[in-house]
């Protein structure tokens, strides 16, 4: 009966299976295309929701199998139709299949099995970090190694990964190869995806709160490697001590974790007095580099040249390191092992085995190895020997297509202004998804000043493309594109906030101070408020980054987040014009231009600070001390000396500046000052950049300063036209527009000193 029963859900299943809703065997393509529109439609619920049928059915229980197969058919049915692209799921379908006794369904179940791990295996998928496996659990990369003839080892979650995901690295050993390899699989990306009900989940600081809650499910399900995940992203963002995350790293080592055992001992070797740790996690890791782990090996080496008791001396750390190497890739063991050592020796050299070891991989062609030694070379922390000149490295490592060496060697150039050398290199890493590359180019087609065209579109993607994968520059210029409607882009500032977090999150200080800029500042749209800015800012004042300074002090000035304190914010600016902060000294000056935060006026003091931050070629600065002379202000009347400033924050490219200069040199009764013909030159140039109601105004100005009445007539209604949709014009602005209209059509020129 029970077979009767299992041979009807297995040609059921091989049907569900092979196609979702087709009952063909798909092809690779056919693949593709469902593959596409499940991650156009799936339901992340119902996807891990799915999962729940492998323990009902439970292929590798002690008997009772086909019973279950039966009982849970439909379960399981279900979860395929929402899962189709789960190798565990396949995998219980095939086992239900086999004892079905139906040689057609099993034939058929074990044929799209096939096809579903090329299919996930293609192309080199897993290979590197760079293209990992998607898949929605841990246990489809167990799966998918076992199904594949391989012998799964261990496997650990990447924490603090590029992309903000959380990688799973699953080591495993190939027969047919005779060594160890990795793939890489990546699960919240495909959580990602999927979480329509969260649009913002694509942002990089929220994908961070996906990896939160994946691993505190993980670690409530007894998964010891979200355990040791959640430890070591405790300990990197120092909310856990060393000595209490060695504890629970050790709990983890003893109760079998291969993983946290490895970790451990480089651990022990951060701690003041080592040697008592360092032993017994050497003993924790002996067995399994005994057994033959690669990277138990590569850690009882580090242990010996650490001279740690029982480790064994230098003759020991040779021999793990030869078995190492026998174990794994050419290049890869020496490379791990001097990675492994960097990560623990604080001093400015490095011990020669760390070199030793880079310079065995780097000769035997480990590009990775190569890129490494290049940057010791250059930071002096180890020198070159012969033929190892870091560029000589790079461009080896290039010519052997690693991504790395490709986007670094292509800044190189690009530095030099060698677009044709530098754009194929980068191209060429782009392709391969290397966010530096990718981001390089983003910029490139953003500027067009670096020998590529500008193609806003272009550009756009790319950056997209590089803040997906850890760009933290990328996410911050998507978050300023939103912010002032660029890239083709429309205002949007709940996106704009997201990008702007994310950059911050990923280490992004300038956009940390702008994400607080926008908190600060009371703006329409944002989820935050001006105490969360004051406090982003607090924090990174104490951290002393300057912008963070200057703007806690503006912040203390005018009551924003905090409640005012005009003599604290006084204090911290002069301080910061004391230490040569150009910015401070301006704000300084307007605080008592305008008694910002109650500062009592004083136009001789604010004369006397636009007068340093000038002085400090501070574009700003160079404009308002311009103004301050040119009117008296604070001071004796200038105009000759005011023009020199403005001429010179012109020269630097400060558009405010050039309007200024170019209203003077066409109102202007000093004859010292007048010039219309430049006057004309220098608006038009700026209207060349991007027109305004005050540009207008200035060039009707300069037009009839040079007899061009019906021009300048035609010129200033355009500035009127302009100045309604400008909402930073004041009534008295506009209403001067008017007064000039009405002086150029009587036949005059306007003047004002």
């Amino acid at each position: 009966m029970i077979g009767r029963h299992l041979r009807c859900i297995g040609t059921a299943l091989a049907l569900t299976v092979s196609a979702g809703t087709h009952a063909q065997a798909p092809e690779s393509d056919d693949l593709a295309a469902r593959w596409a529109q499940f991650l156009a439609q799936a339901d992340l619920r119902a996807v891990t929701a799915s999962y729940g049928v492998l323990a009902k059915v439970d292929p590798a229980g002690n008997g009772g199998e086909a019973e279950r197969c039966v009982e849970f058919a439909d379960d399981l049915t279900a979860a395929l139709v929402a899962h189709p692209f789960s190798p565990a799921l396949q995998a219980s379908a095939e086992r239900c299949a086999e004892l079905s006794l139906d040689p057609q369904a099993l034939a058929a179940a074990r044929s799209h099995g096939e096809q579903l791990r090329a299919f996930l295996l293609r192309g080199g998928q897993g290979e590197t970090p760079q293209r990992p496996i998607l898949i929605a659990a841990e246990a489809d990369a167990t799966i998918l190694i076992e199904q594949s003839g391989w012998q799964p080892l261990y496997g650990r979650y990447t924490v603090g990964a590029q992309s903000g995901s959380l990688p799973f690295v699953a080591v495993f050993f190939d027969p047919q190869q005779k060594r160890e390899r990795q793939l890489h699989f990546d699960v919240l990306s495909l959580w990602q995806i999927l979480d329509r009900d969260h649009p913002q989940a694509r942002y990089p600081a929220l994908l961070l709160g996906m990896v939160d809650r994946y691993v505190d499910g993980g670690v409530a399900a007894g998964n010891v490697a979200a355990e040791l995940a959640q430890i070591t992203q405790a300990l990197g963002q120092q909310q856990i001590e060393l000595l209490a995350a060695i504890d629970r790293i050790q709990s983890l080592a003893l109760g079998g974790s291969a993983a946290a055992s490895f970790e451990l001992l480089p651990l022990c070797l951060l701690l003041p007095k080592p040697d008592s740790c360092a032993r017994e996690a050497a003993q924790l890791v002996r067995p399994y580099a005994e057994r033959g782990l690669a990277e138990g090996m590569i850690v009882m080496a580090l242990a010996a040249e650490r001279g740690v008791d029982g480790a064994g001396g230098r003759s020991a750390q040779r021999r793990w390191l030869d078995k190492a190497r026998a174990r794994l890739a050419p290049g890869l063991a020496d490379t791990a092992y001097a990675q492994l050592v960097i990560s623990v020796d604080h001093r400015q050299r490095l011990s020669a085995s760390a070199v030793s070891a880079l310079r065995s991989a780097a000769r035997a062609g480990h590009g990775p190895a190569a890129v490494m030694l290049a940057q010791l070379i250059r930071a002096k922390r180890t020198r070159a020997l012969r033929g190892e000149a870091p560029d000589r490295l790079l461009r080896k490592a290039a010519a052997n297509g690693l991504a790395a060496a490709q986007a670094q060697l292509g800044l190189e150039y690009l530095r030099m202004s060698h677009y044709s050398e530098a754009w194929p290199l980068l191209e060429s890493a782009a392709a391969q998804q290397d966010a530096a590359a990718l981001g390089l180019m983003a910029i490139a087609y953003d500027s067009g000043k670096v020998g590529l065209p500008i193609d806003t579109a272009r550009a756009l993607s790319l950056y997209r493309q590089a803040a997906e994968r850890g760009n933290a520059g990328a996410m911050r210029r998507l978050g300023r594109a939103y912010q002032r409607a660029e890239l083709g882009l429309a205002r949007d500032m709940p996106s704009a906030e997201a990008w702007f977090l994310s950059s911050a999150v990923f280490g992004n200080e300038k956009a940390a101070v702008e994400l607080a800029e926008l908190y600060l500042s009371g703006t329409e749209g944002v989820y935050g408020r001006p105490e969360d800015g004051y406090a982003v800012i607090e924090r990174l004042a104490a951290d002393g980054m300057e912008a963070a300074r200057l703007r806690l002090a503006a912040a203390l000035l005018l009551g924003q987040g905090v409640k005012a304190n005009l003599e604290a914010a006084h204090k911290l600016l002069l301080t910061l014009e004391a230490e040569g902060v150009p910015a401070a000294a301006f704000r300084l000056a307007q605080a008592y231009e305008f008694g910002q935060g109650g500062t009592t006026i004083d136009l001789v003091q604010a004369r006397a600070h636009y007068a340093k931050a000038a002085q400090a070629s501070f574009p700003d600065g160079m404009d308002y001390y311009a103004r301050a002379l040119y009117a008296g202000r604070g001071g004796e009347r200038d105009r000759a000396a005011a023009v020199r400033w403005w001429q010179r924050a012109t020269d630097a490219g400060h558009r405010p500046s050039r309007n200024n200069l170019a209203w003077v040199r066409c109102s202007s009764k000093d004859a010292s000052v007048r010039d219309p013909v430049q006057g004309t030159r220098l608006v038009s140039a700026a209207l060349e950049q991007g027109s305004s109601a005050n540009l207008e105004d200035t060039l009707a100005a300069c037009l009839a300063a040079n007899g061009q009445f019906e021009q300048a007539i035609a010129t200033v209604q355009r500035a009127i036209e302009r100045a309604g949709d400008e909402a930073d014009l004041d009534e008295a602005e506009r209403t001067a527009f008017a007064h000039r209209l009405a002086r150029y059509q009587r036949g005059e020129a306007w003047f004002e000193d």
